[in-house]
């Protein structure tokens, strides 16, 4: 039983590696994925398997999962009757992305790299003021 239960074990951690580096035809692997569409429970599971070539991926416009996180396609505004500049994020997909762009900040992606428009990760963070906090942080002391 013991044998069998460490297969299956081995068996699920090749399936999660698998789709977590599986590229779809936009150049998208599975961190791509799900950091846009904000899932942060399969994405940390992704990461728990993701080297950091697989973290750092860009797809075939040259974003990385980190800016997929900060700007994806879920990023939902909810607003206010009267004042339709003034705007506020879901707070589900918001807390979701920082938990994603949190993990990827622990795994010490690389905050430098740029898009094909030459935007980085602080860029995409534009009006996220939490986001570009952590990132402010991670670029003033890396080793945290």
């Amino acid at each position: 039983m013991e044998e069998l239960t460490r297969s299956c074990c081995e068996e699920m951690e090749e399936l999660t590696r698998s789709c977590c580096e599986e590229i779809d035809t936009n150049g998208n692997n599975g961190l791509h994925r799900t950091a846009d569409i904000g899932n942060a429970d399969m994405f940390t599971l992704y990461v728990r398997y993701a080297s950091q070539d697989v973290l750092n991926h860009k797809n075939n416009k040259g974003q990385t999962p980190l800016m997929m996180a900060i700007n994806g396609r879920n990023r939902r505004y909810t607003y206010i009757i009267g004042e339709p500049s003034q705007s506020y994020e879901n707070s589900d997909t918001d807390i979701a992305r920082i938990v994603i762009v949190k993990y990827l900040l622990m795994k010490n992606v690389d905050l430098q790299c740029r898009d094909q428009y030459g935007k980085n990760a602080l860029d995409y963070a534009e009006g996220h003021e939490i986001i570009q906090e952590l990132l402010r942080a991670k670029m003033i002391n890396p080793a945290e």
